[in-house]
């Protein structure tokens, strides 16, 4: 029986039993809020329906298209994404276009339930055993095996959640790993190892004005994992670091601010007015003195290292960004084995919510510009939404 045909006969099904006895219909579900998204790559076996075995998680390496994998295994896409309003963790199979099925026994699509509202989810390309959620209502970092994400259940034991003093908001993983591929004598990938020299976790917590360092602790013999005792770093508090100055009024070079009173007369100069807006101010006090970080990104550095899938590069100069919503900076720390250090912040004249950096590329969109030299960090403001971009390559 076909899944659409499935769906049918269960909807149907239950239309006449509801008929019958008066029951209330049981809703067929699927997504619902998602919020945040971590790739992995696995081998996974369609039992029936959307309903999955997970024959072996894998190396996000052998899901690259540039993988010749052996015809024994089969490397597929995955993407475990946090569902906010039901405290659920549901994964999607991108390679063959399901969202896995972890209950059979309830109807529609079911997901793992974790703590509630998971605001962070982070998995290693190189050992994806587990999901590491941050929680905002239940103030936790947990770790959860993707073997029971993706079918319901799993072997494997469950470190301790580690609690905090107040709500998580962001999460992000520093380690340094490498990946050693198995092959035939073909040339074909069987298999491959991953051996972890340390891994950190970094959660932001705003209401605290911190951010906590986790060491995740590995045993090399059984692979079990728990998590360290928190360390919290510190953050800069400043004051205004640029001049003040009053926010202009829209006039009539700001197209964007420029709107004809009535849809039908929208080519009529006449009919257009001059909406006035206050802009961002370069500077916010904000509710309250001191940092209040929201967001992380991990900057895998100018040769990229152990963020890219092959386990090679330099990771010396790895860098943990915090996004601060009440100061205008963005703090940073170097990354390595003994944790984060604190570094210069960046000046952003404001606050803001959140922060990525890109790899290098072109300094331009010119057809003729194609020497990836450049970088550059985006943030969206924390007082009007609007996009900041800064030169990032120094």
């Amino acid at each position: 029986m076909t899944r659409a045909l499935a769906v049918s006969f269960v909807a149907c099904a239950l239309l006449l039993a509801s008929c019958r006895s008066g029951a209330n219909n049981v809703p067929l579900r699927s997504l619902n809020r998602s919020a945040k998204l971590q790739f992995l790559c696995a081998d996974v076996e369609l039992l029936g329906g959307n309903q999955y075995d997970l024959n072996a998680l894998l190396p996000s390496r052998l899901c690259d298209a540039e993988t010749v994998v052996a015809p024994e295994i089969d490397p597929q896409f995955l993407g475990a994404i946090t569902q906010i309003e039901r405290g659920e963790v549901a994964v999607v199979n991108f390679t063959r276009g399901f969202v896995f099925n972890t209950n059979r026994t309830i109807p529609g699509v079911t997901a793992v339930t974790v703590d509630e509202q998971p605001t962070g989810i982070q998995i290693s390309p190189f050992q994806p055993d587990y999901s590491y959620l941050t929680s905002f209502s239940a103030k936790s970092l947990q770790a959860v095996p993707n073997e029971a994400l993706i079918t319901g259940i799993t072997g494997l034991p469950t470190p301790e959640p580690q609690r905090f003093d107040a709500g998580l908001t962001d999460l992000a993983l520093h380690e340094s790993a490498i990946t050693v591929l198995v092959e035939n004598a073909d040339g074909q990938v069987t298999g491959a190892e991953s051996v972890v020299s340390y891994r950190y976790l970094y959660v932001a917590i705003p209401e605290l004005g911190q951010v906590a360092q986790v060491e995740v602790i590995i045993d090399a013999a059984t692979g079990g994992q728990t998590f360290g005792d928190p360390v919290l770093l510190l953050l800069d508090t400043v004051g205004c670091p640029v001049d003040q100055v009053p926010p202009p009024d829209s006039d009539g070079n700001d197209y964007n601010r420029i709107c004809p009173q009535d849809f039908a007369d929208r080519n009529d100069p006449a009919a257009r007015v001059i909406k006035t807006v206050t802009r961002t101010q370069p500077c916010s006090d904000g509710p309250s003195t001191g940092p209040r970080p929201v967001a992380l990104t991990v900057d895998r550095g100018m040769e990229q290292g152990n963020g890219s899938l092959s386990g090679t590069g330099d990771d010396t100069d790895d860098v943990l960004l915090v996004a601060d919503a009440n100061q205008p900076l963005i703090h940073r720390f170097a990354l390595g084995p003994d944790g984060a250090s604190p570094l210069d912040p960046i000046i952003t004249g404001t606050p803001t919510s959140e922060i990525d950096v890109t790899p290098l590329v072109p300094a331009s969109s010119a057809r003729d510009d194609q020497a990836a030299t450049q970088r550059y960090l985006y943030a969206v403001s924390a007082i009007d939404s609007s996009i900041l971009v800064v030169d990032y390559t120094d």
